[in-house]
């Protein structure tokens, strides 16, 4: 393999020395979610068809903890494949392999990558004597981190310059950093640390600023946790609310500031289990309701606004993977989507078929269900400050210039509130 260093701005040449040559190029970096972004750097500096490996090892050594991603193949893996899916297109990330499955896909593509963590040498070394043994020529790279620049460096101390991570975390392979001097500034707030919206949940953060960009907004992050002693004050600060995704143990602070967002009338967006703790907090201030919760915090509560999804043996479902859905009412998100929309799901709950009713009775609009099973996937609130929240995960699906609907309209609704305020 042959590479061409550049630096920001400058250009870039990457060959392989020999069309056709099976390659095994192993990737690692610091941690899962950066060896899983210089993968996608090396993919996209290598210019041409790759191919990548999720390892069933690394997937086991790093524990399930971070495995949030939903593949487009209908499997979960860590969050940082994020990036793969996001640099290299769709349906790039699949199933966890074996070693041996590993070998015998490397034996079947010109260039296979491999990612890994720093602290599983030993794993990298028995894979590449591995694929030694069926002749596969193998390389290495290693991600090198200096100051908000990302470079490959590889086997003969060669570098290649990646790409750059802006302040918010979001990359963007080859181009220097955009200049944002002058733009107006949105303070927003986001449910959650940052060194979980870093390295874990790196995707809510970056379809934001995705969305930001696009309408040429400077964003000014709040990272809003538990410890927040004056919650309201923190919450009259910003324009604007993003409850994400994630563990079920965030739905107590995230329901309480939906409630508090809402009573002061700040725009508040809700993704996955956001979207759960936002119809939670609208349920408990219906007549009858107070005591709503998710059967995920407790499953032996009378009062619950979000249950399991069971089949009809009564086996519990975990839906992983693209879902297609329509609207059914003409709302203000409506005519924002494609005809077909789609939005990539990792659940097992779904809103309370009993609670329904009493909630659209005292305003919640149900805009849109699924196609295949009816399951409710988009919520709104068509009176007052903006309230609008999704089952699935659309910041999967967002991209540089062309950001989600969803997170657009969020940050338009923030924009006026600060023109207001």
């Amino acid at each position: 393999m042959i590479f061409k260093c550049q630096g920001p701005g400058g250009s870039s040449h990457v060959i392989i020395a020999q069309a056709g040559l099976m390659t095994l190029l192993i990737v690692e970096a610091d941690n899962i979610n950066d060896a899983y972004l210089s993968a996608s750097c090396a993919a996209y500096a290598l210019g041409m068809p790759s191919h990548f490996a999720v390892s069933a090892t690394v997937e086991e050594h790093l524990g399930s903890e971070g495995r949030e991603f939903p593949t487009n193949d209908g499997h979960l893996i860590n969050a940082g494949y994020f990036w793969i899916d996001r640099i290299c297109g769709a349906g790039k990330a699949g199933r966890p392999l074996s070693d041996g499955e590993i070998i015998d896909l490397a034996t079947q593509e010109d260039c296979l990558i491999a990612p890994a963590p720093h602290g599983m040498s030993a794993w990298c070394r028995n894979l590449e004597y591995q694929a030694k043994e069926k002749d596969i020529e193998v390389s290495h790279a290693v991600s090198i981190k200096r100051g908000s620049e990302v470079f490959l460096r590889f086997d003969d101390g060669s570098e290649y310059y990646s790409g750059f991570i802006d302040r918010n975390g979001r990359f963007n392979p080859e181009t220097a950093p955009s200049d944002r001097i002058g733009l107006p500034v949105l303070r927003i707030g986001i449910v959650g640390t940052v060194e979980h919206h870093s390295y874990v949940n790196v995707a809510a953060l970056t379809s934001l600023s995705d969305a930001a960009e696009q309408a040429a907004y400077d964003l000014d992050i709040r990272f809003i946790s538990e410890s927040e002693a004056d919650l309201s004050g923190v919450l009259s600060e910003v324009y604007g609310i993003l409850l994400p995704g994630g563990d079920a143990i965030n739905a107590p602070l995230q329901i309480k500031i939906a409630g508090e967002a809402r009573r002061l009338g700040k725009p508040v967006v809700g993704l996955c289990l956001g979207m759960q703790s936002m119809v939670t907090a609208f349920a408990r201030s219906c007549e009858g309701l107070a005591d709503a919760t998710l059967a995920e915090l407790n499953s032996d509560s009378n009062c619950i606004s979000f249950e399991p999804v069971y089949s009809s043996d009564g086996v519990q479902i975990h839906t992983i993977g693209p879902a297609g859905f329509h609207f059914i009412k003409d709302t203000k998100l409506s005519g924002l989507f494609d005809p077909h929309p789609e939005v990539r799901v990792n659940h097992r709950y779904s809103l309370s078929g009993n609670m329904r009713p009493v909630l659209e009775k005292s305003g919640l609009f149900i805009s849109a269900v699924r196609n295949d099973d009816g399951i409710v996937e988009v919520i709104e609130l068509p009176q007052g400050s903006f309230f609008c929240g999704m089952q699935g995960h659309p910041e999967f699906s967002s991209k540089p210039g062309n950001p989600h609907p969803l997170l657009q309209s969020f940050l338009a609704e923030a924009a006026f509130c600060s023109s207001v305020n």
